[in-house]
């Protein structure tokens, strides 16, 4: 299949033009015309994440909102081109946990029994309960102290009772807690499902686990082994999927030690190259061609 990539955090690199010609849209990418038919959003396209600035540019936030326009311009302009996993705003719409939670659990699968979006924890002082990050768990942000942006990684943190927290003037996402033994990770085209197994670390000591803890931070070896995922499970998942109007997705589920499975993300634009054997990666891999041909 002829393809092109374009990388948002690198749009002056490719010399990438995007025009209206009468009633025609036209994208040049080193001076050659592309009329996309279909287009893959392999990343969630960010503006707040690592990117090229100019060195002459003096604000990097203004940049920022001009390659935001761009991306928005190109969202709007090829509307009718075949969106994968969908259109930004079905991408969108899955990146939101109230949201996904909702078509979860109508699909028949289970999520945590509440998360809410507040400054502070709306129940009983003595309730444990997970603090959140909202939205990305990585972000470029100016330092107000010394006038420079920099890289900010954010990750959840259990609290053994939400009188622990102490207001700080911020909004968080508030979850109940929920332990297992090991967390799984999906991978979803249509109606196939490939999943792997993570087991937790004794460390844990029975709490919730961030798995960009232990990966990012401690720098400790995660190992995916397969995973016989269910199919009845795997149908809701799809139904959920369907009315979330996306094709494709890097679902994760927590499994309780009694074997059953606790929807935590869907990962619209997840990874899923790492996770599996080359042998899968090669099945993944044709299953994602003749999606992008038909």
């Amino acid at each position: 299949i002829e393809f092109v990539v374009i990388d948002p955090h690198d749009l002056l690199g490719k010399k990438v033009c995007l025009s209206v010609c009468g009633d025609k849209y036209e994208i040049k990418i080193g001076g050659r015309i592309i009329e996309p038919k279909c287009i893959y959003v392999v990343r969630n396209w960010r503006c707040d994440s690592i990117i090229r600035i100019p060195h002459s540019e003096k604000y990097p936030g203004v940049f920022r909102a001009r390659i935001s326009q761009f991306m928005n311009d190109v969202r709007f302009c090829f509307e009718d081109a075949r969106w994968i996993p969908g259109k930004q705003e079905d991408i969108e719409r899955s990146e939101s946990k109230l949201r996904v939670f909702n078509e979860i659990l109508r699909a028949g699968l289970k999520t945590p029994t509440f998360t809410m979006d507040s400054e502070t924890p709306e129940v009983s002082k003595n309730f444990e309960i997970y603090k959140k990050n909202m939205g990305f768990p990585f972000v470029v942000s100016l330092n107000r102290e010394t006038g420079n942006e920099v890289g900010v990684t954010t990750t959840n943190v259990f609290l053994g009772s939400s009188a622990e927290f102490v207001p700080d003037g911020n909004f968080w996402q508030w979850q109940e807690p929920v332990c297992g033994v090991g967390q799984v990770r999906c991978f979803v085209v249509k109606d196939k499902v490939w999943s792997v197994f993570w087991k937790y670390p004794k460390s844990n000591n029975g709490k919730p686990v961030d798995f960009r803890f232990f990966n990012q931070i401690e720098k400790d070896d995660i190992e995916w082994k397969p995973f016989m995922f269910p199919d009845e499970t795997k149908k809701c998942l799809v139904r959920a999927m369907d009315k979330l109007k996306i094709s494709v997705a890097s679902p994760e589920f927590i499994l309780r030690d009694d074997g059953g499975l606790i929807f935590i993300d869907m990962n619209p634009c997840g990874d899923w190259l790492g996770f599996f054997s080359d042998e899968v990666v090669d099945e993944i891999l044709s299953v994602l061609v003749e999606l992008f041909k038909n």
